[in-house]
C-alpha cells in the first residue's frame, strides 16, 4: 500500500502583502450559524453541527479568508449527548463564541439527545481544547448568546416572538435573576439568533428574521440600556437577499458582527448556493462581508445589504495553510479532523488498528432507519464538483449485509453505493433511498476481488463508478443532487459522504476493510474515469439502459442504446416470487424503446436488457429499477366531503398530469409531500400547511363527495403579487376570480362566493386552476346554506338591535365572525364588510326600508338573522 503522508493543517507562517480580493463563501459545505470572536490578531469561528459528532468545529484564521479547523468544541458523549435525536433537526443549534479575560466561552443548545438538558455553555483557556463539561443553564431556548459588559454577563435568547435576557453567573452556571423580555422582533416571522453588542454607548440587538429559507434576513435594533426599550433600525435589514431572487447566493442571514484593529467592521453570516432552480444540497455555508455605519449609527452590509461573490479583502496580512492531502491512508491511530459520525458512535464498530493501514468497519445491526449511530464515518461535501473514492475489501454472506459509500442527506434520504448480496450473488448496488423508501435500484454482479468505489459530483448530478483490478471502470448509475436538497427533504443540514457497513438487523459476518479514502474538489479538468473497453459476448456489446421512466401508476417505459451486430432485444423483469428474471417482451433491431403496461401503483420493478443475434445473447445490462406512480385517487383514501373544508395540499395521488400540473420540478418548499407541488409550512392560523408560489397554468385535482345542491365557497389566500384562480366541478365552472395583493406572503385573507350551485354525487372531481400567479393558498371551504340561500335564520348565537332599525345596529355575538353581509329579500348582496370580531360591535349603513337577511360569517360557517329597516 502506497504511503502518503497526511499533512493536516501545517501552518506555513507566510506573512506577505495582503491580497486584494477574496470570494464568498469563506467556509463551504455545511457550516451554518457562524459565530466569531477576535483575540488580538487571531480569529476563531464556530458553526452548527446538529446530529453530527464531534460537535461544533472550531476554525482559526488571521486574515479572515483562509481558515483551518483546529478542533471541535464538544468531543465526548458526556459533553455532547446525541443518541436519539432527530436527523437534521435535532442536536446542536446555533452556537455563539466569545472571549473574556483569558477564557473562551461557547454557548449553544442541544435538542433531543438522551441526557441533554437544553441550553449550556462550555469554557476553555485554549480554543484547541480541552473544553469543559457543559454548564446547563436550565432552559431550552435555541440560539443563546453572551455579552460581557459592565462587569456583567448578559445571556440573551429568543422567546415567544421576541427576546429574553438574564444576567448569568459564569462561575456557578446559574442566572442571577429570572429572565425578562427585553425586545420584540422587528415585524417579520421567526425572530431568532440574537447577538447583543455594546458599541459607542448603545446596546445593539442584532437578530435573524424571516425563517431559514429564501426570506431570511438580518435586522438590528438598539437601546441605551441592555434591558431596553429598543428602537428598530428604520433601514432594516442589515443584510438580506430576499429581494434579489436572481442572486447566486440566497437565504443570507444569521450574522455575527466584529471589529478589526483598523476600526473597520465586518460580519459573518450564513447563506446558500442554489443550483438547478431553487435547490441547495451542500447545506448553509459561511460568508464574510464588510459593514458600514451611517450618520445615524446604523450598520449595513456595503450600501445595499447584498453579499457579493467577490470583495476587497480585509486589511490583514495574507495567511496560507498547507492543503489537506487528497488521500487518507488510515495510517494514523486517530481519525483526521474532517471525519464525523452520526450521533454518538459505538467504539466497537470501527478500528484503525485491527488491520494496519486500514479503516475497519464491523457492520453492526444498526442502519440509518434508527435514531442511533450506524457504522458510518463521513465528511462534509464541500464543493459542487468533487470526487470521493475508496478501496474496499468486503465479502457479504447474506442479502442483509452491505458495505460501501453513502451520500447522505439525512436518515430518510441517501444514495447507497454498496457491495452486498442479491439472489445469492455478490453485487455492486446503487440504491436510492428517498422519503423513507427505496425509490430506485441499479446493480451488477461482481466477482470476489477488492473493488474501488468512486462517487463523482457536479452541481446537478452524482455519478457512481466501480472498478476491479484488470477490468475497465464501469458507470453503475447517476442520481440528481436536488433529490438531497433542503427544498426536497427539509431540515437544516447539507450532504455528507462516507464509508458505511451494516447487517440491517444483525451484525455482518465479515468486516469491511477500507484501504484508503480520496477526496478531491474542483479538479481541472473535471475528473472522470475512462471506461476502457466495453464488455462483450457473442460479438455484441452489453446494452446500456439510457432511461427508465414511470409514465403512470401502471405503465413504465425503457430506452436503451443500439448494439452493433444485434438482430433484436429481449426485455426482462425481475420476479420476486421465483427470484429470477422473466422475459416480458422483445423488440426488433431498430426499436430501442419498450413500454410495460398492466403494472401496480407505488411498486418498485427491476428490468434488464439483452441483445440477441443468430448466435446467442449479449451480457445483460445493468439491472435498473423504477417506482411506479401512486394509483390515482383521494390522497387520504377517502373523498373529501362537501359541504366541508378541502385542504389544498391534499390533492389526489396519481402524479404529474394526472392529479396535478406544476410548472417546475420538485417540491421547491420541501414540505409534506414528495412530488412537484410546492408546499410549505406557512403562518396562517389552524392547519398551516399551504401551497406556496402558485404559478399561472398550474392545477390540482381533488376527489370529492358532494352532498348538497348549493353552498357558499371561501378561499384562504395570501399574496405579495396578486393572481387569479378558477374552481370547477366535473368540468363545470363554479367560480373564477382575480386575487388582489394581501400585503405579504403570510398576510392571509378570505375570499367568498355566495350561493354557488352544485351537482350532488360521489367521487366527483374538483379542479383548482391557477389563472394568474403568484400567491399562496391554504384551503377551500364549502359552507352549507339553505335553499333560500341562508342558514340558521334567526340564529340564537347572534343578535342585533334595535331591530327594526334606521340604518344602524349594535351586534352582540358569541360567534367569532370576520365578515358582515346584508342581502335583500330576493337574495342580492347589498353590503359586504370585513369586520374584526368583538363581543359587541356597531355597524352603520345606508339602505332603503324593507326586510333584509343580516349575515355574519367566518371561514367555516355563517349565522343569519332577519333585519327590518323602517
Amino acid at each position: 500500500m502506497k504511503k502518503i503522508v497526511l499533512s493536516l493543517f501545517v501552518f506555513l507562517s507566510l506573512c506577505v502583502k495582503a491580497q486584494t480580493t477574496f470570494q464568498n463563501p469563506i467556509l463551504t459545505g455545511m457550516n451554518p450559524d457562524p459565530s466569531i470572536c477576535r483575540v488580538g490578531d487571531d480569529f476563531y469561528l464556530v458553526t452548527s453541527t446538529f446530529e453530527y459528532f464531534p460537535g461544533l468545529p472550531l476554525y482559526h484564521s488571521t486574515d479572515l479568508i483562509h481558515w483551518k479547523m483546529i478542533s471541535y468544541v464538544l468531543t465526548t458523549p458526556t459533553q455532547l449527548p446525541l443518541m436519539g435525536c432527530d436527523a437534521s433537526v435535532g442536536g446542536l443549534y446555533a452556537p455563539t463564541i466569545r472571549y473574556n479575560n483569558g477564557t473562551f466561552y461557547v454557548v449553544c443548545t442541544n435538542y433531543g439527545g438522551q441526557g441533554t438538558q437544553g441550553s449550556f455553555y462550555v469554557t476553555a483557556k485554549n480554543p484547541a481544547g480541552p473544553w469543559s463539561e457543559p454548564n446547563w443553564v436550565n432552559h431550552w431556548a435555541c440560539d443563546p448568546s453572551l455579552l460581557f459588559a459592565n462587569d456583567s454577563v448578559y445571556y440573551t435568547f429568543p422567546d415567544n416572538g421576541g427576546f429574553a435576557q438574564a444576567s448569568l453567573n459564569v462561575s456557578t452556571g446559574k442566572f442571577n435573576s429570572v429572565p425578562k423580555m427585553i425586545a420584540q422582533g422587528t415585524g417579520s416571522s421567526s425572530p431568532e439568533g440574537p447577538h447583543l453588542y455594546k458599541i459607542n454607548g448603545y446596546y445593539y440587538l442584532m437578530s435573524a428574521e424571516g425563517g431559514t429559507g429564501y426570506q431570511h434576513m438580518e435586522v438590528i435594533q438598539r437601546s441605551k440600556s441592555p434591558w431596553g426599550p429598543f428602537t428598530v433600525n428604520p433601514n432594516n435589514p442589515v443584510v438580506s437577499h430576499k429581494d434579489a431572487p436572481k442572486n447566486q447566493f440566497q437565504a443570507i442571514g444569521h450574522a455575527d458582527l466584529f471589529q478589526l484593529k483598523d476600526s473597520s467592521w465586518w460580519l459573518v453570516c450564513l447563506g446558500i448556493r442554489p443550483v438547478g432552480g431553487n435547490y441547495h444540497h451542500l447545506g448553509r455555508e459561511t460568508f464574510l462581508a464588510p459593514v458600514t455605519w451611517d450618520s445615524n449609527g446604523w450598520p449595513k452590509v456595503g450600501t445595499d445589504g447584498i453579499v457579493p461573490l467577490q470583495l476587497n479583502s480585509p486589511n490583514l496580512p495574507k495567511q496560507v495553510w498547507d492543503k489537506d492531502s487528497i488521500r487518507d491512508d488510515f495510517d494514523s491511530l486517530t481519525l483526521g479532523l474532517p471525519w464525523n459520525f452520526i450521533r454518538n458512535p459505538h467504539n466497537s464498530d470501527w478500528s484503525l488498528t485491527a488491520k494496519k493501514g486500514y479503516l475497519r468497519l464491523q457492520g453492526s445491526a444498526i442502519n440509518f432507519k434508527e435514531k442511533n449511530s450506524p457504522a458510518f464515518i463521513c465528511r462534509r461535501q464541500t464543493a459542487f464538483n468533487m470526487v470521493a473514492s475508496t478501496k474496499l475489501s468486503f465479502t457479504p454472506t447474506k442479502e442483509t449485509e452491505e458495505a460501501g459509500l453513502v451520500v447522505r442527506g439525512d436518515d430518510k434520504n441517501q444514495f447507497d453505493f454498496l457491495v452486498t448480496m442479491f439472489n445469492g450473488e455478490r453485487v455492486i448496488m446503487l440504491r436510492q433511498y428517498l422519503k423513507d423508501q427505496i425509490t430506485g435500484i441499479q446493480y451488477k454482479t461482481i466477482d470476489n476481488a477488492d473493488v474501488i468505489l468512486r462517487v463523482g459530483a457536479t452541481d446537478l448530478e452524482y455519478s457512481f463508478w466501480i472498478q476491479q483490478e484488470g477490468k475497465p471502470a464501469l458507470l453503475i448509475g447517476t442520481t440528481a443532487t436536488k433529490s438531497l436538497s433542503t427544498e426536497v427533504i427539509g431540515g437544516f443540514t447539507g450532504t455528507y459522504i462516507g464509508m458505511y457497513a451494516s447487517g440491517n438487523g444483525s451484525s455482518n459476518t465479515n468486516p469491511a476493510d477500507f484501504d484508503w479514502f480520496d477526496y478531491e474538489t474542483d479538479s481541472i479538468p473535471p475528473y472522470s474515469w475512462s471506461i476502457g473497453t466495453v464488455e462483450t459476448q457473442n460479438g455484441m456489446a452489453t446494452p446500456v439502459v439510457k432511461s427508465i421512466t414511470a409514465l403512470s401508476y401502471n405503465k413504465v417505459q425503457l430506452k436503451w442504446n443500439v448494439v452493433s451486430n444485434a438482430t433484436s432485444y429481449v426485455i426482462e423483469r425481475y420476479n420476486s416470487t421465483t427470484m429470477k428474471y422473466d422475459s416480458i417482451g422483445t423488440t426488433n433491431v431498430n426499436d430501442t424503446i419498450f413500454t410495460n403496461t398492466g403494472l401496480i401503483g407505488s411498486t418498485l420493478y427491476l428490468y434488464r436488457i439483452k441483445a440477441k443475434n443468430n448466435n446467442a445473447y449479449s451480457l445483460s445490462s445493468i439491472s435498473n429499477s423504477v417506482l411506479t406512480l401512486q394509483t390515482p385517487g383521494p390522497y387520504s383514501g377517502t373523498a373529501a366531503q362537501i359541504p366541508g373544508k378541502v385542504e389544498v395540499e391534499n390533492y389526489d395521488t396519481g402524479g404529474l398530469n394526472v392529479s396535478y400540473f406544476d410548472t417546475d420540478l420538485g417540491n421547491a418548499l420541501g414540505q409534506y409531500r414528495t412530488d412537484d407541488v410546492d408546499i410549505e409550512i406557512g403562518g396562517d392560523t389552524g392547519n398551516n400547511t399551504d401551497i406556496g408560489c402558485a404559478a399561472a397554468g398550474e392545477w390540482l385535482l381533488y376527489t370529492v363527495d358532494v352532498n348538497d345542491t348549493i353552498a357558499d365557497i371561501q378561499f384562504r389566500v395570501a399574496s405579495s403579487w396578486g393572481g387569479g384562480l378558477k374552481l370547477e366541478l366535473d368540468s363545470t365552472e363554479l367560480c373564477k376570480t382575480s386575487i388582489a395583493v394581501t400585503g405579504g406572503w403570510q398576510n392571509w385573507k378570505t375570499l367568498s362566493f355566495s350561493n354557488i350551485k352544485l351537482k350532488p354525487g360521489k367521487n366527483k372531481k374538483l379542479k383548482l386552476s391557477i389563472t394568474g400567479g403568484g400567491f399562496n393558498i391554504n384551503w377551500i371551504n364549502f359552507s352549507k346554506v339553505s335553499k333560500t340561500g341562508f342558514n340558521n335564520v334567526n340564529s340564537d348565537v347572534i343578535s342585533i338591535y334595535p331591530n327594526p332599525t334606521t340604518n344602524s345596529v349594535k351586534i352582540k355575538s358569541i360567534f367569532e365572525y370576520s365578515k358582515v353581509e346584508i342581502f335583500n329579500s330576493v337574495g342580492q348582496c347589498v353590503l359586504t364588510k370585513e369586520l374584526q370580531y368583538a363581543p359587541e360591535n356597531v355597524l352603520q349603513f345606508n339602505l332603503s326600508s324593507g326586510v333584509y337577511f343580516f349575515t355574519l360569517s367566518n371561514a367555516n360557517t355563517k349565522e343569519t338573522v332577519i333585519m327590518t329597516i323602517k
